[in-house]
């Protein structure tokens, strides 16, 4: 098995490492793990059970039937939904419960570009533009649009034309990852039509400006229809007017990082 990293993000802020020389490391701030308790009382028990979970799966999953990561995943999930759908475990301030108790979303009001929705979800708390990285996910984020009375208003998502390690560029969801084909059949995606060098370019105008960031971005609507959203410019002013829309950030009550190397 060879070297992989994965990000899970299943409602919140901690960090958990895992690694096949059988060791197990869960990290996480006294200031994250304080605002916490505040927002949320059986987030410590949470923890504690996640660390469980880690150290079960480093020390009698692994070494009696092989990796199973998938499993891994779906027992940390259990925890963190458990705690996070009790009546008393709360959202930071301008964020909303959904109805089944799961996850924590803002969505704005004001219209802003690419970048500055990017910008407003990361200076909150432990938050990020909301991801779905499979149908149902999608299908969810579309349904509380039109829920809230948005039907046709555009609200940017975690999903972008980003720059590579490579210095390419690729369609990647927020926490890094790339995105499935499924999915970009689904949303209907098409990249950019620009040679080498003009994107290079574009990402170049970007860090000219001062940023760091993508070339595209995906905006969905509550109408769950590919044709009627949109993949819209990130690029500098000088390239015309930048597309403004409405944003949906997601607050992380746990964010487990799990890395494996062999």
């Amino acid at each position: 098995m060879g070297r992989f990293a994965l990000v899970l993000a299943v409602v919140g802020a901690v960090h958990a490492q895992y690694s096949m020389e059988r060791t197990a490391q869960f990290q996480g701030s006294k200031d994250i793990s304080r605002r916490l308790r505040q927002l949320c009382p059986c987030s410590e028990t949470a923890l504690r059970d996640i660390q469980t979970a880690l150290d079960r799966y480093t020390h009698n999953v692994v070494p009696k039937t092989g990796p199973n990561i998938e499993g891994l995943i779906d027992s940390i999930k259990e925890v963190a939904y458990n705690c996070t759908k009790r009546p008393e475990c709360r959202c930071p301030e301008g964020y909303f419960k959904t109805i089944d108790g799961l996850e924590c979303l803002r969505i704005s009001r004001d219209q802003v570009d690419c970048l500055e929705a990017e910008r407003v979800c990361s200076n909150d708390f432990n938050s990020r533009l909301a991801i779905a990285k499979d149908p149902k996910r999608l299908q969810r984020l579309s349904d509380i649009i039109r829920q809230t009375g948005h039907h046709d208003d555009l609200f940017w998502i975690g999903l972008s034309y980003n720059r590579t390690n490579l210095g390419g560029a690729t369609w990647k969801w927020a926490d890094g990852t790339a995105i499935s084909a499924e999915m970009k059949r689904k949303l209907e995606l098409k990249d950019p039509q620009m040679t080498p060098d003009e994107l290079k370019k574009s990402l170049r105008m970007l860090e000219i400006g001062g940023v760091d960031g993508p070339v595209e971005r995906v905006a969905i609507n509550g109408r769950y229809e590919g044709h009627t959203w949109a993949q819209e410019s990130c690029k500098s002013e000088q390239y015309g007017p930048k597309p403004r829309h409405k944003y949906i950030c997601e607050f992380l009550m746990f964010k487990v990082n799990i890395k494996s190397r062999k």
